[in-house]
């Protein structure tokens, strides 16, 4: 078959119209051999790529830590708080409970009897 591309037609037209069909071909050809060369190359990177996926795993850890900066610049600007901030809320909340929780004490033991007078007065602004 590549003895027949040397010869040429002696009608100039129709030697002309065989090499446009011939370099048509030859690119077609080119680009099918570039396609699967291509495919090739991305079925090697898969298989030589690491067992332990480091490079998925750190694109995902990437991914998560984008989207927490986000969400903490989102909720800075809606809220007007910032994360910290809601840790101090947290704390503010657990010192009223705790507070709460000595004044049911201080109850009980004025029901039993056990409290002073002195002790008494001392919550009853509440």
């Amino acid at each position: 078959m590549e003895q027949w591309k040397v010869y040429a037609y002696a009608n100039k037209t129709r030697e002309k119209k065989r090499l446009e069909e011939l370099s048509i071909t030859n690119m077609a050809r080119m680009e099918m051999k570039r396609k699967r060369n291509s495919t090739e190359r991305r079925g090697q990177k898969k298989k030589n790529s690491a067992w332990s996926e480091k490079v998925t795993a750190k694109e995902e850890r990437d991914k998560r830590r984008e989207k927490r900066t986000k969400k903490q610049a989102w909720l800075k600007t809606n809220t007007g708080k910032s994360p910290q901030s809601k840790q101090a809320n947290l704390e503010d909340e657990d010192e009223e409970w705790e507070e709460l929780a000595k004044e049911e004490r201080l109850a009980k033991k004025r029901k039993k009897g056990l409290v002073p007078a002195e002790e008494d007065n001392e919550f009853v602004d509440l």
